[in-house]
């Protein structure tokens, strides 16, 4: 005990005597006798004020407490001879340290059992612990927050990236631990056996009501029959088994594992027998006690079979009617029952129809049926509609139909809800919220659970907004009205940091009633898989912080209702997201983060959200984040190099990460069919992703080129938008059916693909029976250095057919979109649609390079009737450049060069909002023609300049950026130094897409004049040329062209010149003689000027330009290599040349491959 004491951080604990004083005063008083509870409560009533005065440091140290129970519980032993106390009368050191103990998991229950003590003393001291629990937080060098509800609830690790995972899982393992504390419990096992034999136990008899029990390491317990007593607490250090051949129930309100506990109801081999039941009640008589409110329900951090017997989770069926008696099933081929099904099962048969007036209570709102099974005649189920409270209750109550025409397309489901092992909550739908039992599989991901149902669970209520014990995600105090993490199924932090682990698996589960989320996958890796989820609020399947790994196959969710405010969105300034409060809408499946979790083959029914809602982060609300980032490790081969450039490159941000995949997903009967918000979003389409707020960010937000893919998937009778892709870049959708619910609106509402987002591609999609068709992406963004970006964020409409919709199109904003359409159908066909108008006019840029301009097309259907928005009305514009009727690019303004001169066909095609397209041809007499200049005001007529970090790409035709104090004097040119400045620098982009080719001369104008006579403060000028191909970043250094994350760039320097010892009082007029072969997507100069800064300096710079006279250079556009620059000086006025022999002229080829 002396040894533990000398810890160094007890020092000034010790100094303050506070531990001497509570283990005197608490010896003193047990050795006494039996005191009043006032006098056995004062030695814990002084350690609480005194060390609430304490340094955060001191009351942080976990010692202390050790120090209290070690004492406390030594004097237990001594003072009882390790004897259960029979006399109906608590030792005083029993009571010390209970209560000591109480005070921090239940400071109110604890002084309220002590008669002596007012309410303000209750409510006092109430505080006062509160206030210690939060200083005892610190120990885990985390905020009130995140112990709150990361160590203490099993929530939220916000500040994870810096806590390994195995002190996260040691500090969760203490506080599960404090759920029954050695010393506490009232019976223990001592011999294997079974739980009904009194001889398994210390006490001689069988655990009965009130119960604390404790299994320790080394012993096995059976639980081989059913029972009605009510047990406290179960705590497994050992092995816990339910027998799988006979029925067997549990009432408890707390049954938790510690990591080297293992439960195992039936196994792999010997599953529950169908004809036998494993029911394990959660105890609702009363409510959750425990501060962090972390108990009663199901808690296992140890290893965890569960093994129910196998049945037919759900089943597509033929049309159903009201009125119907009867079901057909589609039976899995080769079966000719449906397996497992029993009389008396309860089935959910999902609704296809919404009525808004209607109730959840008795599911007339989706109308869906709840059925239990009376008859099974092969494929064909006769039962009790559970929801007919008067008449003929062997009917259905609703029509359940696919849509006319697409029945060989789309299914209907039932699901059976019905599992022979369960996990319930006692009474569950008629109790408070707070006497709900939750189930967590903590921190061990040697979890195994099949088949089995877990009915009326959870207590977090995506009702209302998570409220935490001390501290809220956004600074609030909490007061622990609504807890997170309180879930019906909750994977809770078990492998998500290695892909190679082996994973958590829930399959064939039936998971019913919960007043938040179904299923939970938490940091962790698990793989969902033939789960039922019917009846849950906020959602039905939830992937919660954002770097959970695994897959989700075959899970089918049906009504999931939504809170009460719909209205209440994702957006970074509202409550919920600033509390990483999400899932709330009623969604059927909520991904959250880097959608790390491969899915495939999953539906959605009577969501009243989305089937799909994929949270990305990435609009706002970074820092409310459980999880950052993802380790790369775990991302496919392919994305390995996805954090390349990006600081920590083992790490990604989670919002900027392609979804591992969507394949085979259903969804009917639901507000919205997929939602994205915030995810893989660049407004520009250039460099890195956009993540506001990225500065909290742990690691720099990185630059790709990777694309999401959702694909082959059915949405139908969808009341709002078919997909939504909000905030949201780089996403492909292929192979998809959209169809409206006409049941709300003749014509739908809301669009068959609503967004803002840019980048997408959408092929053979069918879309039907909405408002509108496509709302347009939207380019705007991408005109920094003008329109040119656009081809960067546009997007690709191809093979697909939309019909039966108001407009084909709508308009996002003012005509700031970039769209290709490539081999659409447009079925719907409106009276009087006028076709659209083409225009163009042409222009020579240079060689048999054009640019061609279509923004004189107009479109004259009145368009406001439809948008918001001022437009032309035109939706696309298609070029032919070689009358081969194929599409060769799209845009409003085009550049092209020929193959050849003379008379050229050009044919434009324009799209209206409905689809309507008309083409205009037009003959182009192409010649060659000279090349004007490349770089904006070469004159520096305009004293305008950019910032140096407007070197990259993405200012590519802004003008000129500067660096240091360059600046245009009155005479019109660019000065660079003046005798004040020791550097100064000037750099422009071009984006110029290979139409510069051949020959070019670079020309400019320089005065050079050194102040002082020294060599070594000689002024030092450098002339810098390349030629890109790729995006790439650059501050006007240098370096030159760097690459931006793992984007491709490939640079040729083609000039690099120092012009320092060109010194001379007058102008001298140089040029260099380059060959830019097929030409380069990007051009990239730079003039930097250092040592200006003594007495008499003077650098000026004017008449910049790149022209070429335009001799013909045929091939295919690719990177070109880059040709030695043969320079020139040439003095103005016809003045002598000064070029001295020492000139460094460096015009050698400089590649640089990425």
């Amino acid at each position: 005990m002396i040894d533990h004491l000398m810890d160094p951080i007890l020092e000034d604990v010790l100094s303050e005597n506070i531990v001497a004083d509570v283990m005197l005063s608490t010896s003193e008083t047990a050795h006494e006798g039996d005191h009043t509870s006032t006098e056995l409560m004062q030695p814990i009533d002084n350690l609480i004020e005194d060390t609430a005065s304490l340094p955060v440091s001191i009351i942080a140290s976990d010692l202390v407490v050790d120090l209290v129970v070690t004492s406390a519980t030594s004097l237990t032993h001594s003072h009882t001879a390790s004897q259960p106390n029979t006399s109906g009368t608590l030792s005083a050191s029993n009571l010390a340290f209970g209560t000591f103990i109480s005070l921090l998991r239940n400071p109110i229950k604890a002084y309220s059992n002590s008669t002596d003590y007012t309410s303000s003393d209750i409510s006092e001291r109430s505080a006062t612990a509160k206030a210690v629990l939060q200083a005892l937080f610190e120990m885990y060098n985390m905020s009130p927050y995140e112990s709150t509800t990361s160590s203490m609830s099993g929530e939220m690790d916000s500040g994870s990236e810096e806590m390994d995972s195995g002190s996260m899982t040691m500090h969760h393992h203490h506080l599960v631990d404090m759920l029954l504390l050695s010393g506490e419990e009232t019976v223990t096992a001592i011999n294997d056996g079974s739980w009904f034999d009194p001889n398994t136990w210390n006490s001689g008899e069988v655990p009965s009501y009130g119960a604390k029990v404790l299994i320790p390491s080394g012993i096995t317990v059976l639980y081989d029959q059913e029972s009605t007593a009510r047990i406290d607490i179960i705590k497994v250090d050992g092995n816990l088994i339910f027998a799988h051949d006979q029925s067997t129930k549990l009432i408890v309100d707390t049954l938790f594992s510690t990591t080297i506990g293992t439960v195992y109801i039936g196994t792999e081999e010997n599953p529950v027998q169908a004809d036998k039941t494993t029911q394990i009640i959660i105890d609702s008589l009363s409510a959750v006690d425990d501060p962090m409110q972390l108990g009663k329900g199901v808690i296992l951090s140890g290893k965890t079979r569960v093994y129910g017997a196998e049945k037919l989770d759900f089943v597509s069926l033929q049309n159903a009617h009201a009125g119907d008696n009867m079901l057909t099933l589609d039976l899995p081929l080769g079966d000719t029952v449906p397996t497992g099904w029993q009389v008396g099962d309860q089935l959910v048969l999902g609704g296809t129809a919404y009525n808004a007036a209607g109730s959840d209570a008795d599911n007339t709102r989706f109308q869906d049926e709840v059925l239990t099974i009376t008859a099974i005649n092969g494929n064909q189920i006769s039962f009790i509609n559970s929801n007919i409270t008067e008449g003929d209750n062997t009917i259905l109550r609703f029509d359940h139909v696919r849509p006319v025409g697409f029945e060989d397309q789309v299914n209907l489901y039932v699901a059976n809800t019905t599992r022979n092992v369960s996990i319930q909550t006692e009474n569950g739908k008629d109790v408070p919220l707070e006497n709900r039992g939750h189930v967590m599989f903590m921190h061990n991901n040697d979890v195994q659970v099949k088949n089995a149902g877990f009915y009326e669970l959870g207590r977090s209520d995506k009702n209302k907004i998570v409220d935490e014990v001390v501290t809220n995600r956004d600074g609030s105090e909490g007061m622990g009205t609504n807890v997170r993490g309180r879930y019906a199924m909750h994977f809770h932090r078990a492998g998500a940091e290695d892909i190679n682990s082996t994973p958590a698996i829930a399959s064939g589960n039936a998971v019913v009633g919960s007043p938040g989320w179904g299923i939970v996958h938490h940091d962790s890796h698990a793989i969902l898989e033939n789960n039922v989820v019917f009846d849950v609020l906020g959602a039905g399947i939830v992937a919660e912080s954002g770097n959970e790994i695994g897959r989700w196959s075959n899970n089918i969710t049906i009504k999931t209702t939504g809170d009460d405010d719909p209205s209440e969105g994702f957006d970074h300034t509202k409550a919920r997201v600033k509390n990483f409060d999400m899932g709330f809408n009623g969604e059927g499946y909520w991904l959250q983060g880097a959608g790390q979790v491969l899915m495939t083959d999953n539906i959605a029914v009577s969501a009243a959200g989305a089937g799909l809602g994929i949270f990305g982060g990435a609009d706002g609300g970074v820092s409310a984040r459980d999880k950052q980032v993802i380790q790369v490790s775990n991302l496919p081969a392919a994305w390995q190099d996805i954090a390349k450039g990006r600081g920590d490159e083992s790490v990604v941000d989670a919002s900027s990460v392609p979804l591992l995949g969507v394949s085979g997903f259903e969804v009917y009967n639901s507000g919205k069919g997929i939602l994205t918000w915030g995810s893989m979003l660049n407004s520009d389409g250039q460099l890195s992703l956009d993540v506001p707020g990225s500065n909290t960010v742990v690691t720099a937000v990185p630059a790709h080129s990777y694309r999401s893919s959702i694909d082959d998937f059915q949405l139908w009778n969808i009341r709002n938008n078919g997909v939504q892709l909000w905030y949201t870049s780089q996403y492909d959708l292929s192979n998809g059916l959209i169809l409206a619910d006409t049941t709300i609106h003749p014509n739908g509402r809301g669009a068959g693909i609503a967004n803002n987002g840019k980048n997408h591609t959408f092929t053979n999609l069918h879309i039907e029976d909405f408002a509108f068709g496509i709302q347009l992406p939207n380019d705007y963004g991408g005109n920094v250095g003008g329109a040119f970006h656009r081809d960067i964020i546009g997007s690709v409409i191809k093979d697909s057919y939309i019909s039966g919709v108001r407009s084909n199109f709508i308009f996002f904003d003012n005509d700031n979109h970039y769209l290709q359409l490539e081999g659409n159908t447009f079925g719907t066909v409106v009276n009087n649609n006028a076709s659209p108008t083409g225009s163009f006019n042409v222009a020579a840029i240079g060689g048999l390079a054009y640019h061609f301009d279509a923004s004189a097309s107009n479109d004259v259907d009145p368009w406001s009737a439809h948008s918001k928005y001022e437009t032309s009305g035109i939706i696309a514009y298609g070029w032919d450049f070689n009358n081969d009727s194929v599409i060769d690019a799209f845009g409003r303004q085009v550049n092209h060069y020929f193959t050849a001169t003379g008379m050229q066909s050009v044919s434009l095609t324009v799209w209206d909002q409905m689809g309507q397209a008309t083409t205009l041809f037009q003959t182009v007499d192409v010649q060659q023609t000279a090349y004007g200049n490349a770089f904006l005001n070469g004159d520096f007529s305009q004293n305008s300049f950019l910032g140096s970090n407007s070197g990259s790409s993405v200012y590519a035709g802004a003008g000129w950026g500067r660096g240091g104090a360059a600046y245009v004097d009155t005479s019109g040119v660019l000065v660079l130094s003046d005798g004040n400045d020791w550097s100064a620098s000037i750099g422009q982009v071009v984006q110029d897409n290979y139409l510069r080719r051949g020959q070019q001369l670079l020309k400019l104008d320089l005065k050079n004049i050194n102040g002082a006579s020294e060599y070594y403060k000689r002024n030092q000028i450098s002339l810098s040329l390349w030629g890109v191909s790729g995006q790439f970043e650059n501050t006007l250094s240098v370096n030159g062209p760097q690459q931006s994350g793992a984007l491709a760039m490939d640079a040729d320097q083609l000039l690099n010149v120092s012009l320092g010892d060109i010194d001379s009082n007058d102008w001298q007029a140089l040029s260099w003689d380059l060959d830019f072969g097929l030409g380069y997507q990007y051009l990239l100069v730079e003039i930097h000027m250092q040592k200006g800064n003594d007495a008499g300096d003077y650098v000026a710079v004017d008449n910049f330009s790149l022209t070429g006279d335009g001799a013909i250079v045929l091939g295919a556009s690719s990177m070109a290599m880059g040709m030695s620059g043969v320079a020139s000086v040439e003095p103005i006025d016809s003045q002598p040349a000064i070029y001295p022999a020492s000139h460094n002229m460096e015009d050698m080829l400089h590649t640089v491959h990425f």
